[in-house]
């Protein structure tokens, strides 16, 4: 039980209430942020009552039956649905009056001046749940939003909004000025800062493509990001071209390079270093690729995986965009695998057209909480070669497995994920089963394995990558392994036991 309010406790200032896993990934943190924004919107949804056709925030928790059904209510930063007159808001920018059609009761409600509150309609709703509303806020203001209303506080005038908006821009402006000096970006405008992690900067970069081109084509070499396949059926399920092969023993250049420079291709996406594989794209043939690739058609370059050996370091980014200036670019990354703070929720974009980045900055959620724009900072400033140093240590424990297992072909060992390829699929299922077995109920969820074999469909209702249970495209007989500092000795326990 916590005590005190919003008004005397800080999760940044006075740190997590509880002792964090003891686990170096990215993922715990990510997850402890899902838990935190699951709570908040627990706590809304007993807050609020019906009255009429609407919800109203109540003074207390509701029992009575009449709270709002918890997937239909939708925690956002607050900079999600204001609007100033030099900037739209995420929401707003859809179309016309999206939220009174959308929602019930008030557009959206003021929790404090960082969160507000939407409630979407039983029926309808859809696009207000999957498509629009970026899924999660960061750790520390779920809890300092769930401490407000614990606290009966709810609510915030113009002004107090107005001065937060300006407080959250100027954080976010030392930030992407930062970011501009690492990267020898002489043009700020070319680079924006998402509060919904490189996830968020995907789903802007679809809808951005869906809007300004309806049913536009994408070339896709996979296996990939699921997130990214997500996002892409959505907007243009008929323009998907997938490439694959990329989980070959050799890069499928020619394919994907043949496939890339075919016309009519509108939009195109590779991480560099891949999840699920752990494998990095040949540089010269992301050269040849950019190269390849039509002037006008999008590029999306994704790089927020990490790397041990900084194939992706800001100088290749900085000389990439450089040498390509005729080309429409977007490379992206994040604070959270880099400097292993998932539950910052900060992505960021360099773009090489600044018209480009100008279309998709008002379909993005606007500027981070200002607390975690300088905890970033703070990173940034003190660097990452404590989370590169960990991840070398793992990735030399990941080589030791592979060389002692002949009959096992391991992707990756630089990242943090790696793929691991048996001889037939019933090997690949056994050693999953013997890991369920062993560790199924003592690890973090997401920590254990997953098999590849999964549908590209998408399911009715919302689609989470946490209900996933298989990895599209990639082949049965490999499982995904989230790379830790226990996981790889872990699997061999696992594998002998």
């Amino acid at each position: 039980m916590l005590e005190g309010s919003s008004k005397s406790f800080s999760l940044t200032l006075d740190g997590i209430p509880f002792e964090p896993r003891p686990c170096f990934n990215w993922l715990p943190q990510y997850r402890y942020g899902q838990l935190a924004y699951q709570a908040l919107q627990q706590a809304c949804a007993a807050r609020l009552r019906r009255r009429g056709d609407a919800f109203e925030l109540a003074s207390g928790a509701v029992y009575d039956g009449t709270a709002a059904p918890t997937r239909l209510v939708r925690p956002v930063l607050m900079d999600s649905v204001l609007s100033r007159p030099d900037w739209i808001g995420y929401v707003a920018r859809q179309s016309e009056g999206l939220l009174e059609t959308l929602s019930d009761g008030e557009p959206f409600i003021p929790i404090n001046e960082d969160v507000a509150l939407i409630v979407a309609r039983e029926q309808g709703s859809e696009q207000l749940l999957n498509n629009i509303l970026s899924y999660m806020i960061p750790a520390s203001q779920s809890l300092e939003a769930m401490l407000a209303l614990a606290g009966g506080y709810h609510g915030a005038s113009p002004a107090t909004l107005d001065e937060a908006h300006g407080v959250r821009k100027a954080a976010a402006d030392s930030l992407r000025s930062a970011l501009c000096r690492l990267y020898s970006l002489s043009d700020p405008s070319r680079l924006l800062i998402h509060s919904a992690g490189v996830g968020g900067l995907i789903e802007a970069a679809a809808r951005y493509m869906h809007l300004s081109k309806p049913g536009y084509r994408s070339c896709i070499l996979v296996p990939e990001y699921w997130d990214l396949l997500r996002c892409v059926l959505t907007y243009s399920p008929g323009g998907l071209e997938v490439v694959n092969g990329r989980e070959a023993s050799e890069f499928p250049r020619d394919a994907w390079l043949t496939a890339m420079a075919r016309p009519g291709v509108d939009f195109s996406y590779i991480s560099y270093t891949s999840n699920p594989l752990g494998s990095t794209v040949p540089h010269t043939t992301l050269l040849e690729a950019v190269d390849a690739v039509a002037e006008d058609a999008l590029f999306f370059i994704d790089c927020t995986s990490v790397d041990v050996e900084q194939r992706s370091s800001p100088a290749v980014v900085a000389d990439l965009l450089r040498f390509f200036p005729r080309k429409n670019l977007v490379v992206t990354k994040s604070f959270s695998k880099e400097y292993n703070r998932g539950h910052l929720r900060i992505g960021y974009a360099l773009f090489s057209r600044r018209e480009v980045a100008e279309g998709v900055w008002p379909l993005m959620a606007g500027y981070p909480p200002a607390a975690a724009s300088r905890e970033a900072l703070a990173c940034l400033l003190g660097g990452n070669a404590h989370v590169l140093e960990a991840y070398r240590r793992i990735s030399r424990e990941a080589e030791q497995f592979a060389a002692s297992r002949p009959r096992i072909r391991v992707s990756g060992t630089t990242s943090n994920y790696t793929s691991l390829f048996f001889s037939t699929e019933e090997e690949c299922s056994d050693a999953l089963e013997r890991v369920r077995v062993a560790y199924g109920d003592r690890v973090f969820p997401g920590e254990l394995p997953m098999q590849g074999g999964g549908s590209i469909g998408l399911a009715d209702g919302e689609v989470s990558l946490m209900s996933m249970r298989r990895i599209p495209f990639l082949p049965t007989n490999a499982l995904r392994l989230l790379m830790t500092e226990t996981s790889i000795g872990q699997f061999r326990q696992a594998l002998d036991g």
